[in-house]
C-alpha cells in the first residue's frame, strides 16, 4: 500500500466519521410509534408563541388562558397559584433585587396511591410559559408547554398512574425563575414532590439532550435509559453544567433537594432569546424529539412501584444515537486507573526496549506546547477581531455548525504544518513567521493583555529549544502522556466524566502496544489496518461533544475548545500525519490558509437575511422630570436605516441618564414626547417605631409596563423592607472586589407583573432623611413616530429595543 493510497484512506475515513459525528447532533427522524399527535404539537406551538409574551403583559395572560382552558377540556384539576416571590437562588446572589407576581399553573393527575403513605410521591413534570420580551419563545419555551399538554391529553385518557403527576407550567422564569420559586417555597404541593422532569430550549433545532441529574442519580439514569426513546444524555455535560453559570427552574427544586432530570435541544443558538424563536423556525424533529421524552419518561416513572435512592452517581454515555454505556462511578475509578496502569506500563517499555527517548518524549513535549500555544493565541485573536467586527459574532453564530469547521479545518491545518516541520527539521521562517503572524492579528484584533502577547513572544524560544536538541520529537508519545495526565485530573475531580479520556486513551495504547507488535511480524498493511481500527473509539466519542459544546457555547472561548480538538489530532497522530506529507509537505499549510479565508469571509461577507436579521437597538425615552423625549440606539451607524432615521440631530451621551450603573455610550435624537401617564408612588404611612422610621408606600403603574425598575438611595438607611407582606433580603454591602456592586448609590428593584392595583412597599429606615427614589418603566412598545424595521434587521435581545421607557426621580421627605 503507497503513502498515497494510505493518506486518501485517512482523509476518507476522517471525514465519514466527522459526518457521523454531526449526524449524532441533529434530532432524530419523527417517530411513526409515539401516541403523540404531532399536529397538535405545532397548534399548541404556534398559539402559544405568537407573539413576545413575558411574565405581567396581556400576552403572556392570553397564553396562560389558552393552556388552562386546554387543561379544564381534559378534566383535569387546574389551579393558578399567584403570589409575589423575591428571587433567592441556592447559592447564587442576584445583582439586582427581583420581585416577581407570577401566575403558575398547576394541574394535577391523581395517582392510585394512598397519599401520606411511603411511596405516595408526586412527580412534577415542568416546563415554563413565559418568554424573554423580545422574542416569542417557540422553542424556549413552547416546545415543552406544547409536549406537556399532549402528554396531559394522553394520560389523561389512560387508566390512573400510580404516583401522581403535577403538570407544573411556570411563570416568570425567564426573570429570575420566579415561578420554581414560588411554587416549591410556597405551595403545598410541592412536599409531596419526589421527582421534577424539566424540559427546556437553548436554541431552535437539534437533538434533545439530558445535560443534568441531580445527585446520587444511578436509579434515575437507570430508569431513564429504559423508557427514554433516541435517548441523547451523558455524565460529561453533567459535570460541565455543574461547573457552568447557567440555571433553569431545576436548579430550584435541586437547591429545595429535590431529585430530577433536565433536558434541553441547544442547536440553533442565534435564535435563542431572538424575534426568529419562532414557530417557522422550530426544527419539527426536535419538537417531536422532546415531546417523546416528555411522554415517555413521564409514563414510565408514574407508573413504576417504587422509587429508590441511590449512593453514588452514575457514568453514562452515548456511543451512537440511542445506544447508551453505563456504569457505577466505582467501575469507572477502576477502569480509569487500569488505563494510567496501562498506559505507565507501556511508556517504561517502551523506554527500556528503546521504542522512545526521554530526549524524544521531552522534545515532544515542547512540540505539543508550542501547537497548543498557537492554538489559543490565534483563536482568541480571532475570537477578538470578530467581536470588534461590525456584528461578527452575530454573523459567525448565524451559520450554525459551519465555523465549527471552519475552526476544525484550521486546527488540522496547524497541526499538520507543525507536524511535518518538525519532521523535516524547522526552518528559521518556520520560527519566525508564526510569531508575527500571531502578533500581527493580536494587534488587528486590538488585544493588548499580556495573554495576548506571551503566546508569540515564547514561541521562538520554544522552537529554538526544539530545533536544538538531537532527538527528533516524538509527538504522539507526548500527546498519549498529556492524554494520560487529563485522564488521571478527570478521574480524580470528575469520575463519571473520566469516560471521555479513558475509553480514547485506552483505544490508542492497545493500537499502539499492537502495532509495534505487528511491526516485527507483518507488513505496513496490517499496520495501518490497526491505525483505523484504534482510532475507531478517539473518532466515536470525541468530535460529537466537540460539535456540541460548539452549538451549546456559541463562540464561548473557542481557543480552549480548539486546543483540546488540537490534542485529540495528535492523539490519533499515527491517521493524519500522513496527510500533512502531501502535496510535498504542503497540504497543512494550504488547509491552514483555507481555513483563514473561509473565516474571514464568514466574518466580513456574511450578509443578514429575513432568516437571519441583524439584532438593532432603538427605543423611546421620556424623562418626566424634564418633559422630554428622545430616541435611543447604541446601534445607528451612518448610511444604515437606524442612521438616517436618527439624522444629524442626533447626540452622544450615557445611558446612566436613564438608568444609574448602565454605563454605555449611545446615540439620542430629541423630540417632543407624546402624552404619557407615569407611575406614582405614594406614601400611605409614616410612623416611628423604635426610634426608626416606617414608610408605607404604594407604587401603582399606568400604562402596559412589563416590568418597573425601582432605585432606593443607599445612603437612606434602609435596614428593612417588604413588598406585598413578602419580605425582601437587603444586599451584602461588603467589599466584593467589584467596583460596580461595592456601596453602589442605587439599591435597585425589578418588578415583574405589577399588577393593576399596584404594590404596596413597606421600609424601615433612618429617621429624618430625605430618600430619593428614581423610577424607571419599561413598556414593550413605542409611540407614533417609530421607522419600520427593513426585513434584515430585528429587536436586539437582552436589551430595551421596541420600547418606551420612563423614568423619573422622586423625593420622599
Amino acid at each position: 500500500m503507497t503513502h498515497w493510497q494510505k493518506s486518501l484512506i485517512g482523509i476518507a475515513y476522517l471525514l465519514i466519521m466527522l459526518v457521523f459525528a454531526w449526524r449524532q447532533t441533529l434530532a432524530p427522524e419523527v417517530r411513526d410509534d409515539s401516541a403523540l399527535d404531532y399536529t397538535a404539537l405545532d397548534r399548541h406551538v404556534s398559539v402559544i408563541a405568537q407573539k413576545p409574551h413575558p411574565i405581567g403583559s396581556a400576552s403572556n395572560r392570553e397564553v396562560r388562558d389558552y393552556i388552562v382552558a386546554y387543561f379544564d377540556s381534559l378534566g383535569l384539576e387546574t389551579e393558578v397559584q399567584k403570589t409575589t416571590v423575591v428571587y433567592r437562588h441556592p447559592v447564587k446572589p442576584a445583582r439586582a433585587t427581583i420581585i416577581g407576581n407570577v401566575e403558575n399553573i398547576i394541574v394535577r393527575l391523581p395517582g392510585r396511591l394512598v397519599a401520606g403513605t411511603q411511596d405516595a410521591n408526586g412527580l412534577v413534570v415542568m416546563g415554563h410559559y413565559d418568554s424573554r420580551p423580545l422574542t416569542p419563545g417557540a422553542g424556549d419555551d413552547a416546545s415543552a408547554v406544547a409536549a406537556i399538554l399532549e402528554t396531559a391529553r394522553i394520560m389523561a385518557a389512560a387508566p390512573a398512574p400510580l404516583h401522581d403527576v403535577i403538570f407544573l407550567i411556570t411563570d416568570g422564569e425567564e426573570m429570575g425563575l420566579l415561578g420554581a420559586q414560588g411554587f416549591f417555597r410556597q405551595h403545598p404541593a410541592a412536599k409531596q414532590a419526589g421527582l421534577v422532569l424539566n424540559f427546556e430550549a437553548r436554541g431552535s433545532h437539534g437533538a434533545s439532550f439530558m445535560f443534568e441529574t441531580s445527585k446520587n442519580n444511578a436509579w434515575l439514569v437507570g430508569e431513564l435509559i429504559e423508557s427514554a426513546p433516541d435517548l441523547q444524555a451523558s455524565s460529561l455535560a453533567y459535570e460541565i453544567y455543574r461547573q457552568m453559570p447557567n440555571d433553569t427552574d431545576m436548579s430550584i427544586s435541586k437547591g429545595e433537594g429535590i431529585r430530577g432530570l433536565n433536558f434541553a435541544f441547544t442547536a440553533g443558538l442565534f435564535d435563542y432569546h431572538a424575534m426568529t424563536d419562532n414557530p417557522g423556525n422550530l426544527n419539527v424533529k426536535s419538537l417531536a424529539h422532546q415531546a417523546n421524552y416528555v411522554l415517555a419518561t413521564t409514563q414510565h416513572f408514574a407508573n413504576l412501584e417504587n422509587w429508590q435512592s441511590a449512593g453514588e452517581d452514575w457514568t453514562f454515555f452515548n456511543l451512537w444515537r440511542g445506544s447508551m454505556v453505563s456504569y457505577s462511578q466505582g467501575m469507572a475509578v477502576a477502569l480509569g486507573l487500569l488505563v494510567l496502569l496501562v498506559g505507565g506500563g507501556l511508556l517504561l517499555t517502551g523506554l527500556r526496549t528503546g521504542a522512545f527517548s526521554w530526549s524524544s518524549i521531552t522534545n515532544g513535549l515542547l512540540g505539543v506546547v508550542i501547537i497548543l500555544l498557537m492554538v489559543y493565541s490565534l483563536f482568541a485573536s480571532l475570537n477578538a477581531w470578530m467581536q470588534k467586527a461590525d456584528a461578527g459574532i452575530m454573523r459567525m453564530t448565524s451559520m450554525g455548525e459551519w465555523p465549527f469547521l471552519v475552526y476544525f479545518i484550521i486546527t488540522i491545518g496547524l497541526v499538520l504544518w507543525f507536524g511535518h516541520s518538525v519532521k523535516q527539521g524547522l526552518s528559521r521562517l518556520d520560527m519566525i513567521l508564526p510569531s508575527l503572524a500571531l502578533v500581527f492579528l493580536g494587534a488587528l484584533a486590538g488585544r493588548t493583555s499580556m495573554a495576548a502577547w506571551v503566546p508569540p513572544v515564547l514561541l521562538v524560544p520554544l522552537m529554538l529549544a526544539v530545533r536544538w536538541r538531537v532527538s527528533q520529537p516524538d509527538l504522539w508519545t507526548a500527546a498519549l502522556i498529556c492524554w494520560w495526565l487529563l485522564t488521571a485530573l478527570v478521574l480524580y475531580f470528575a469520575p463519571n466524566a473520566s469516560y471521555f479520556f479513558a475509553w480514547p486513551l485506552a483505544s490508542v495504547l492497545l493500537g499502539a502496544a499492537l502495532q509495534r507488535t505487528l511491526s516485527r511480524m507483518t507488513d505496513g498493511r496490517s499496520q495501518f489496518v490497526t491505525v483505523l481500527v484504534f482510532s475507531f473509539i478517539p473518532l466515536l466519542l470525541l468530535p460529537p461533544v466537540y460539535i456540541l459544546a460548539y452549538l451549546a457555547l456559541g463562540l464561548t472561548l473557542p481557543q480552549v475548545l480548539m486546543m483540546i480538538c488540537a490534542l485529540s489530532l495528535l492523539l490519533i497522530w499515527p491517521l493524519i500525519k500522513g496527510i500533512g506529507s502531501l502535496v510535498d509537505g504542503k497540504a497543512g499549510p494550504l488547509l491552514l490558509a483555507s481555513g483563514l479565508i473561509m473565516a474571514i469571509v464568514g466574518i466580513l461577507g456574511r450578509d443578514f437575511d429575513t432568516r437571519h436579521p441583524r439584532a438593532e437597538e432603538l427605543f423611546y425615552a421620556i424623562d418626566v422630570d424634564q418633559q422630554t423625549g428622545f430616541w435611543v440606539s447604541p446601534d445607528a451607524r451612518p448610511g444604515t436605516w437606524l442612521g438616517d432615521f436618527m439624522g444629524g440631530r442626533a447626540q452622544t451621551a450615557n445611558m446612566t441618564r436613564i438608568m444609574p450603573g448602565y454605563d454605555q455610550e449611545v446615540l439620542i435624537r430629541e423630540s417632543v414626547p407624546p402624552a404619557f401617564a407615569a407611575a406614582t408612588l405614594t406614601v400611605i404611612s409614616d410612623r416611628l417605631i423604635n426610634g426608626k422610621r416606617e414608610l408605607g408606600l404604594h407604587l401603582e403603574p399606568f400604562g402596559n409596563a412589563e416590568y418597573i425598575n425601582i432605585l432606593f438611595a443607599n445612603d437612606a438607611g434602609i435596614s428593612a423592607a417588604t413588598v406585598n407582606g413578602v419580605p425582601v433580603e437587603m444586599p451584602d454591602m461588603q467589599k466584593t472586589g467589584d467596583p460596580a456592586q461595592d456601596l453602589a448609590p442605587w439599591w435597585r428593584w425589578r418588578l415583574y407583573g405589577v399588577a393593576e392595583e399596584g404594590a404596596d412597599i413597606l421600609l424601615t429606615l433612618v429617621a429624618g432623611r430625605t430618600v430619593p427614589v428614581r423610577i424607571v418603566e419599561v413598556d414593550y412598545t413605542m409611540p407614533g413616530g417609530a421607522p419600520s424595521r427593513p426585513e434584515n434587521s430585528m429587536s436586539k435581545p437582552y436589551s430595551w429595543s421596541d420600547s418606551t421607557v420612563i423614568f423619573q426621580t422622586v423625593k420622599l421627605e
